[in-house]
């Protein structure tokens, strides 16, 4: 069968690439009739070679003529076609070259790239730049079903390794899950706009209304993840899940990645859920309007993550919800807002995660309960790594060397700008701007407080060490309530590490006595000894307790009115202990939070140990050491008593 001859059509909006070769532009091959193509042309790679969407090696074309047909005629040729010839295909959306292969008798007709004739003659689109996803049949109508043709589209252009585009269009429409082969290597998908570019068209992957909100699709992308996803791309594209799909993007396990500016809303789980892997970008991405959470983690730990110049805001769940470990993360220049539960929530086991120069408003509409306490905050820091009980506070994969700086932060709902439970090294919270409204609770008097820290009786275990307070300031705008730098839940019987907490314009005073005028503040029945001893800890006089495997609580009484400048803040204990064997506990005695017995230690180094006070304006208030042994004969010796306001740092004082 022969082809008829004609005038190539030039599509009005064509997605093919201007150039194709060698300073020729497109028109400069759309030839009437049979005037040929150059002798030679040489057909470039669209992209630096070895990046996720390099096209394959360079092509020739040999000096044949371009014919004007469609695709239908070319799968009806059956013979008289010249091994390199080159056809010009007019059906709409699907314009271009297409070369007879004479060499291929295998490659499967996709409707994009490659075209099989009745005859089994194969014929290979001519291109440069981005696949279309409309050369296979996508119509991107927001009618049309498009789901098989993109899915075409996914798997030709990964064999291809070229970059898949959607063309600015009205919204493709899908009914079923796309699936990104893990084995095939990276991929670049990308749109045009993920914005409203006049009368509502833009590059947006849609979930249809035929889809049922009682079944709804578990994911509009899902990664096969058979193998870790390696150099992946989705940009410029706005996805929406039409409150039909659990899932945006979905990955357990996905290094070196970008998703740059995307728009995904009305998802019921998640927007965006990242796995396990290694430096991933999300940049200049909006994440809004879903019934569950901007981003999550699933698989294993994340590590490397950056969320930069982000949008996370109005969705009814967590804004980031970092619910496995996670190494070396960012988040910065973000706006995170109007989340319902919570702005940023770790689960567990971040390290070195930082929050950064981020505007962070009204987070805790609703809040979360957590271990049987309403918690509305804008970031919380747990270490619990039970997933089938996410909120319970624990302790178990405790956070460190968390950094929250240069925030501002504007708080409607939330009595706390961050809780924490779980950190065992360095959480610095420093220089946030943070004003608290009225707005949404005038009849509110909650004090607003910028840190509320855990105790080992708040959850499972829960303490916080090595807190770094400063310069974080607090405006209160309409009615005014009490505000603070620091609040400590569950003190009575608690212990905790906060004996090394430092908090900016706190006075560093001791107002401990010395030891040797330290007395019985609270009997034993068998009292047991304190003495004077020779050892001296860092120039510090020692006292030596023994005797009993209980002894009485040794220590001092204040007037709580003889230090007004304390009332109703929180006030430490702390000392330096040595005990001379395994199997020896410190009993702590501060005021009304009642006496702390601390876990029996093994360690005969010293150490310091400490209680945490609620200090009242009236009253006396006593402060005391004793011991809880197996042995009666072992001993411990005390040094460096210190009785100072929360966040001047124990070892700071003298």
């Amino acid at each position: 069968m022969s082809v008829s001859r004609r005038t190539p059509r030039v599509p009005e909006h064509d997605d093919r690439p201007e150039s194709t070769g060698r300073g020729l532009g497109r028109r400069s091959l759309l030839v009437a009739g049979s005037i040929p193509v150059a002798a030679a042309l040489t057909m470039g790679t669209a992209n630096a070679a070895g990046s996720p969407g390099a096209l394959n090696t360079q092509k020739r074309l040999v000096a044949t003529p371009v014919d004007g047909s469609t695709l239908a005629e070319l799968r009806a040729l059956t013979s008289g076609v010249t091994a390199g010839s080159v056809y010009f295909v007019t059906d709409p959306g699907k314009e271009g070259h297409f070369r007879y292969d004479a060499a291929d008798s295998t490659s499967v007709d996709n409707e994009g790239t490659v075209v099989v004739s009745t005859a089994g003659l194969r014929f290979k689109r001519i291109y440069q730049g981005p696949v279309s996803v409309k050369w296979f049949g996508a119509k991107g109508d927001g009618v049309t079903d498009d789901t098989v043709a993109i899915q075409k589209a996914i798997n030709a252009a990964q064999l291809e390794a070229a970059v898949l585009r959607f063309p600015t269009s009205r919204p493709y429409l899908i009914s079923a899950t796309l699936v990104i082969d893990s084995s095939k290597g990276g991929l670049r998908i990308i749109g045009d706009t993920r914005r409203s570019v006049g009368s509502g068209r833009y590059s947006t992957i849609k979930v249809a209304d035929t889809v049922s909100t009682s079944a709804p699709l578990n994911h509009v992308f899902k990664f096969t993840d058979s193998q870790e996803n390696t150099r992946y791309e989705f940009s410029d594209l706005c996805i929406d899940g039409s409150l039909r799909a659990r899932y945006g993007i979905y990955s357990v396990t996905i290094n070196h990645s970008l998703f740059q500016r995307i728009w995904i809303n009305q998802t019921l789980t998640a927007a965006l859920a990242i796995g396990y892997g290694w430096c991933n970008d999300v940049v200049e991405c909006e994440l809004s309007l879903n019934k569950g959470d901007g981003i999550v983690f699933v698989g294993e730990s994340v590590n490397a993550l950056n969320v930069v110049n982000s949008k996370i805001y109005y969705n009814d769940g967590i804004g980031i919800n970092m619910s496995l470990p996670t190494l070396s993360a960012r988040i910065q220049g973000c706006t995170i807002e109007q989340n319902k539960k919570c702005g940023v929530y770790v689960q567990q086991g971040a390290t070195a995660l930082s929050i950064l120069n981020c505007y962070i408003e009204a987070n805790a509409l609703d809040g979360m309960t957590m271990s049987g306490r309403l918690v509305k905050a804008h970031v919380v820091i747990n270490g619990n790594s039970d997933a089938a009980n996410p909120l319970t506070i624990a302790n178990t994969v405790p956070c460190s060397d968390v950094v929250i700086a240069g925030n501002i932060v504007a708080s409607f709902y939330e009595d706390t700008f961050i809780e924490a439970y779980a950190v065992d090294r360095a959480l610095t919270v420093q220089d946030n701007a943070i004003n608290r409204y009225d707005f949404s609770r005038t009849t509110s008097t909650n004090p607003y407080v910028v840190l509320r820290l855990g105790t080992n009786l708040t959850g499972s275990g829960s303490r916080v060490n090595g807190c770094n307070l400063k310069d974080n300031h607090v405006a209160m705008i309409g009615t005014v309530v009490p505000s603070a730098q620091l609040s400590v839940l569950n003190l009575a019987g608690a212990h905790t590490d906060y004996h090394g907490l430092s908090i900016s314009d706190v006075h560093r005073i001791n107002y401990a006595p010395a030891l040797s005028t330290f007395g019985v503040v609270q009997a034993a029945t068998t009292p047991g000894t304190f003495t004077a001893v020779s050892t001296r800890y860092r120039m510090h006089d020692s006292m030596k307790l023994t005797g009993s495997t209980q002894t009485s609580r040794w220590g001092v009484s204040l007037n709580a009115a003889d230090y007004p400048e304390l009332a109703g803040k929180y006030v430490y204990f702390g000392v330096s202990v040595k005990q001379s064997a395994a199997g020896m506990g410190t009993i702590l005695l501060g005021g009304s939070s009642g006496t702390d017995a601390q876990p029996a230690s093994s360690s005969t180094e010293w150490r310091e140990v400490s209680q945490v006070v609620l200090f009242p304006a009236t009253g006396t208030v006593l402060f005391g050491i004793g011991v809880s042994s197996d042995s009666a004969a072992k001993s411990l010796l005390v040094s460096r008593p210190v009785i100072a306001e929360l966040g001047a740092p124990y070892l700071t004082l003298q």
